[in-house]
């Protein structure tokens, strides 16, 4: 599952120091697991409550959150990873990853308590 492996990386590479060169292919390997999320998440996971929402206020409620959410996470997470490509400096580097640390497991955190869970009610999976 993407989501146990971007934690498992994501703790690895916080032993290993994103400055480090172990760090740097760790922090690759982060950034292909997490675009592949992203993008499948934004293009996959919101449609299926596709048409459950409009009879349904505070799932389309909730749903409007996450969306903003995955908005405003996938612009810093592709932004981040933009200034890496272009080699930003180490400090920033540092703090700039401690704050992509805490998205990723934010987001897992509100997809694995809400999302998945009102998936499963809503479909009785």
């Amino acid at each position: 599952m993407i989501i146990l492996k971007l934690l498992k990386h994501t703790k690895k590479l916080r032993n290993l120091g994103v400055l480090t060169k172990e760090g740097q292919i760790k922090l690759m390997s982060i950034k292909a697991t997490l675009l592949k999320h992203l993008k499948e998440e934004g293009g996959k996971f919101f449609i299926l409550f596709s048409g459950k929402e409009r009879r349904n206020k505070k799932l389309k409620e909730a749903l409007e959150v996450f969306a903003k959410d995955l908005e405003s996470a996938s612009g810093f997470v592709f932004g981040f990873f933009d200034r890496c490509d272009k080699g930003a400096p180490g400090a920033n580097l540092s703090r700039n990853s401690e704050t992509l640390f805490t998205i990723i497991r934010d987001r897992i955190r509100n997809e694995e308590n809400f999302l998945y869970g009102k998936y499963k009610e809503l479909n009785k999976l």
